[in-house]
């Protein structure tokens, strides 16, 4: 097996924040502008290809519709990008010559089986459970799937314990789209959630570590955590140099 990236799943992240980045910065509609725009997300895009980071791909469709709702202010667009994109794939899939180069020779690095295109998950949880103490778990167990890496683990309990801290971030991230109207920071925000419940399906510890690859979204759900007032800030970002965020030491 060849991959461009030894730890791809932790280079995948650092790809799409760089695509968030490319998308939501450079948002003036001049030519130069827009080039390098689609620039950085065309040249990310590809190295996400070649790394064959599986998991970051899976997030890039929707990474996409959030910005098509976001440019147009339309939700009819973003499901209809969506709806072409699993037309698209269903056509690779049972296109048997898109279907052996593009799926299984690139996508899965010519893997076949169900197992070996999770990269082993499946057996591996499987034979975990053949030990599982479902109390405290069974200590030290590692599968690249975060829930399940921690029930094996630490168990009910451990689960119970972990569980305020696992769903902080969802709830300052929940909370910011159900209270801010910020088109910018709601669809960056969106976008970090997608990245977020990709890297708990796919990595053992998910956003909470390790690596530098959880930074920005910890940086961002500092960001936008309410502050000692207990009121959400809100950017305006046409008139950013008009307004002061409070609080910050």
């Amino acid at each position: 097996q060849i991959y461009a990236f030894q730890d791809k799943n932790s280079a995948g992240p650092f790809f799409l924040i760089a695509i968030l980045c490319g998308l939501y910065c450079f948002s003036s509609k001049k030519f130069p502008s827009i080039f390098v725009r689609y620039l950085i997300f065309l040249f990310f895009s590809i190295l996400l290809f070649l790394a064959k980071c599986r998991a970051s791909i899976i997030c890039l469709p929707f990474i996409l519709s959030i910005f098509i709702y976001f440019e147009t202010g339309r939700k009819t667009f973003s499901f209809i990008f969506l709806l072409l994109f699993l037309l698209l794939f269903l056509v690779v899939v049972f296109v048997p010559y898109l279907r052996q180069n593009i799926l299984l020779n690139i996508l899965f690095n010519g893997k076949s089986d169900l197992d070996s295109i999770f990269s082993g998950r499946l057996s591996l949880i499987a034979n975990s459970f053949s030990t599982f103490k479902p109390v405290l778990g069974s200590g030290g167990t590692y599968i690249d799937c975060m829930p399940i890496c921690l029930l094996l683990s630490y168990g009910v309990i451990g689960i119970i314990s972990l569980l305020p801290f696992l769903i902080f971030p969802f709830m300052v991230f929940g909370n910011y789209l159900s209270r801010n109207s910020n088109a910018l920071f709601k669809s960056i925000v969106s976008s970090m959630l997608v990245i977020m419940v990709s890297s708990v399906l796919f990595e053992a510890y998910g956003f909470i570590g390790t690596g530098a690859k959880v930074f920005f979204i910890w940086i961002f759900c500092g960001f936008i955590y309410k502050d000692p007032s207990n009121d959400y800030q809100s950017i305006d970002v046409n008139n950013y140099s008009s307004h002061r965020i409070r609080n910050i030491d």
